[in-house]
């Protein structure tokens, strides 16, 4: 199947591959039913401002059986207005923890530090990324140096939904290039005090791991902004500041033992 349609605003858009694209001939088939697929028609369909027109599949990537990334040419008009054309891909979303750490009136948090192929870059800092699994568990490889360097296991318990505290619904995530891609990270926050051993523990294990894909790095949380210009870091920081200058963060998101 190279052609079908997708019902949007009450209406039956096509929904094709591109000519050229050399794929499967179930792959449109797997990209209609495909979770971020639907949420983007689900989120196209909601808004009144434009209606679309066609909707072109240019290129898609697979992990494994599944559907990864889709990037589509879809052509929309805003009222009597010309059809413009927009491109972009669908990647989905995923989770970012701002891990803060309170020590003595000093706040300190925890960054990851991997190679970035897109930029060439192999020593930008950024917040943790992964996903909160079933089981309520900040899942990934940054949540698994996490466990194994500094002990710290990150689930729903102990994490604050700093998204959803700034935004009440209205976004689902920080987006950071809404004109060519969905990505978009939901932010958490975890918090706690440390004692001077913990802290000089956590300082020891970051600096004496390297060599590994991904190392973790502790950085005073009021020098990051010097430190990275990693976009949803710095969103982190800004909407942890925010929330915490309205009285809307706990001191600590950890249950008391």
């Amino acid at each position: 199947m190279h052609e079908t349609t997708v019902a949007l605003h009450g209406q039956q858009v096509p929904l094709f591959l591109c000519s050229e694209l050399a794929l499967p001939g179930d792959t449109l088939d797997k990209v209609a039913h495909c979770k971020g697929f639907r949420d983007w028609v689900a989120r196209t369909d909601a808004q009144k401002v434009y209606t679309v027109e066609d909707v072109e599949v240019q290129h898609v990537d697979f992990f494994g059986p599944h559907v990864g990334t889709i990037k589509l040419k879809v052509s929309v008009k805003v009222g009597m207005g010309p059809t413009t054309t927009s491109i972009f891909e669908l990647k989905g979303g995923n989770a970012g923890v701002l891990a803060v750490l309170d020590h003595q009136g000093r706040q300190y948090t925890v960054l990851s530090m991997q190679p970035r192929v897109p930029i060439a870059n192999f020593s930008l800092l950024e917040i943790p990324i992964g996903l909160i699994d079933s089981s309520g568990k900040f899942a990934g490889k940054a949540a698994q140096e996490f466990r194994e360097e500094l002990d710290l296991v990150l689930t729903k318990e102990n994490l604050v939904d700093m998204t959803t505290l700034a935004y009440n619904g209205k976004f689902s995530g920080v987006f950071q290039s809404p004109g060519h891609t969905d990505v978009h990270n939901a932010l958490y926050l975890f918090r706690d005090s440390v004692t001077t051993a913990q802290l000089a523990s956590f300082k020891e294990r970051t600096e004496e791991e390297e060599g590994d894909i991904i190392d973790l790095k502790l950085v005073p949380l009021k020098a990051v902004w010097k430190a990275t210009s990693d976009a949803k870091t710095l969103a982190a920081v800004a909407l942890f500041s925010a929330l915490q200058a309205e009285g809307k963060l706990p001191e600590s998101t950890v249950s008391p033992s």
